[in-house]
């Protein structure tokens, strides 16, 4: 009986990984969300130090990074859904790219959750990689 149970927690868990495991989409959005945050981050930096105190530039400058952050972020989305190669191990997948070392992954996805593997200045070198 112990075994039977045993047995059957293992069927139910590997069935949830199964049904779980995300697909390109979700890579492409998780990566696609840390290079937006990357890049929202930039040029927050830049901004900042030329401040010059006027709120009617203050208003103008944070809709144009509004703007630029949401081009940028099109872009890169563009470039990873068709770069980005998602191997499907039915209980976890890997997002991974062509890059000139090899191939080098930039996510893990298990339990319909994302989790991207490189930092933001990678993902920037990545997206000028694949745009030459």
């Amino acid at each position: 009986m112990k075994k039977l149970i045993t047995i059957l927690i293992i069927v139910v868990v590997l069935a949830t990984l199964v049904l779980t495991c995300p697909d390109k989409q979700r890579h492409v959005e998780a990566i696609n969300d840390e290079f937006i945050t990357a890049v929202d981050h930039q040029m927050n930096e830049s901004y900042s130090s030329e401040e010059d105190g006027d709120e009617e530039d203050g208003s103008f400058e944070e809709g144009m990074r509004l703007v630029t952050s949401s081009v940028v972020g099109g872009l890169f989305k563009g470039v990873m859904e068709q770069q980005l190669m998602v191997k499907n191990y039915a209980v976890f997948s890997l997002g991974q790219v062509n890059a000139s070392e090899g191939r080098k992954t930039l996510s893990v996805g298990i339990c319909n959750h994302v989790f991207t593997l490189v930092s933001s200045d990678d993902l920037i070198e990545q997206m000028r990689e694949s745009v030459k």
